[in-house]
This record gives C-alpha cells, sequence and structure tokens, in this order.
C-alpha cells in the first residue's frame, strides 16, 4: 500500500488509466495535489472497494439516502478478525497488513469499514479514535483500534461507534444503524439483513453471496468506463482518498 503514490504518479504522467486496490494512498500529503490533476485529466481511475457492489449494502444505502425510517440516532460497525489465519502460506508478521513500512495496520488495511461508512454518512465532523496498546499478536503496526465519527448533516446529528482488530479469534463482521423509527441489522459474514422496530419484524434477508463475484463485478465495471468513458468516477482515485482522510 505504501508503495501505490509513487506508481500512481509515473501512470498519470503517461496519462494511463489505472485501477489501484485499497487504499489508495497511506498519507494524504500529496493526495489534493493528485486529484487536482487528475480532475483536468481524462485518466479512468477507480479504487478497489468490491463492497460497494454488494447488493445488499447498495440497498442499505439506498434506505439511509432516503431517510424511510427517519432521521440516524446512532450507529455501531465492528470487524474483527485473526491476522496470523489469513494466509496460512506465509509468516503473518512477514505480510504487508503487519508492517507499518509497506502501509500495513489494522485501520488501514480493513479501511473497507471506514469506507462503508463515509459512503453511506458522508465525511464525519469529529473523530476520536484510540488505539490499542495490548500487542497480542505482536505486529509492528497497528493492531486493534476503536473510535468515534461525530455525523451532523440531513441525516441527522449522531455518533458511529467503529471497532477494527486483528487479534479476535472470533471472526465478526457486524453493523447495526438506529433510526427514529427502526433498527437495521447487518452480518456482512453471512451475507443477511434485518430492520425491525418495536412492534414487528419489517425486513428479513438473507443472500448468497460470492465474495470473488464482488471483485468481477467491480473489475468489469471499470473496464466498461475506460471503454465508454462513462461512469468513470463511481469510486474514483478522489472517492477513495476520503477513506483515507478519515483514517489518518
Amino acid at each position: 500500500s505504501s508503495l501505490h503514490e509513487e506508481i500512481i504518479k509515473k501512470i498519470i504522467k503517461k496519462k494511463i488509466n489505472f485501477f489501484v486496490e485499497k487504499p489508495a494512498l497511506t498519507s494524504t500529503k500529496n493526495a489534493n495535489k493528485i486529484c487536482k490533476i487528475l480532475k483536468k485529466s481524462k485518466i479512468t481511475n477507480m479504487v478497489g472497494f468490491q463492497q460497494r457492489f454488494n447488493p445488499i449494502l447498495i440497498k442499505i444505502k439506498k434506505i439511509v439516502k432516503q431517510q424511510k425510517f427517519g432521521k440516524i440516532l446512532s450507529s455501531e460497525f465492528k470487524w474483527h478478525t485473526f491476522l496470523p489465519d489469513h494466509h496460512k502460506y506465509e509468516n503473518y508478521k512477514n505480510s504487508y497488513a503487519a508492517r507499518r513500512d509497506l502501509g500495513g495496520g489494522v485501520t488501514f488495511s480493513l479501511i473497507h469499514e471506514i469506507d462503508i461508512i463515509q459512503w453511506f454518512f458522508g465525511m464525519p465532523k469529529k473523530i476520536l479514535a484510540f488505539k490499542n496498546q495490548y500487542k497480542r499478536i505482536k505486529i509492528d503496526a497497528d493492531e486493534s483500534s476503536q473510535s468515534f465519527l461525530y455525523f451532523k448533516n440531513r441525516l441527522g446529528k449522531f455518533n458511529t461507534y467503529l471497532s477494527l482488530s486483528f487479534a479476535e479469534k472470533k471472526n465478526e463482521r457486524i453493523f447495526k444503524i438506529f433510526f427514529e423509527k427502526a433498527t437495521l441489522e447487518c452480518n456482512l459474514m453471512e451475507n443477511s439483513l434485518l430492520i425491525s422496530s418495536k412492534e414487528k419484524l419489517i425486513v428479513k434477508r438473507k443472500l448468497k453471496i460470492n465474495n470473488n463475484d464482488l471483485f468481477k463485478k467491480e473489475i468489469n465495471f471499470f473496464i466498461n468506463a475506460v471503454i465508454s468513458k462513462k461512469n468513470k468516477n463511481k469510486i474514483s482515485f478522489a472517492e477513495g482518498c476520503k477513506s483515507v482522510y478519515i483514517a489518518e
């Protein structure tokens, strides 16, 4: 991840369309400068956030945007996983996700959740973040973090709690959004959605989603954007940098 910026600058000079894996960058120092150059150019660019092609998240995005259940009161997001189990074929301490010099650490490596929050709610007004001091898996970069993001916009005035961890043996990837009229619960490990109010169950849905299909959808979208020169800003470099600002 820490090498993205150097390569992107070379690509831009040659005016080549590019797809970059998340995170777009690991520092926002030169982000504005790169974004301005791309805005003036005709280069199609995209950041790899495949979860934006997840039909459950697309549905939730519409629910949030349309304010179907009223204003948002609060929300909480959790993604806990165990880094040593990710790639059995390698020593996890040598992987980029574990190394600060390669742009690793839980905040940047699990930046998908930050992107989902930003996609749903926009940019936060304030952020209060904590890094866990317990080195349970003994990696060079941050292994867990907890944060509160404060939002104030047309969706309401609310806090979002975010917990990210590389040191939990139980895999969990869930979030809840508390609206005025209902509570929404999503489990991204099971691709399930539950919406309920005090009186009744409103929505209960579970989809069979092959994660690899989401990668196919995003790369096909990018290829079609290059060919047609349309919809090229769905998840542009500039859009991808928003999550980097929050992560940093």
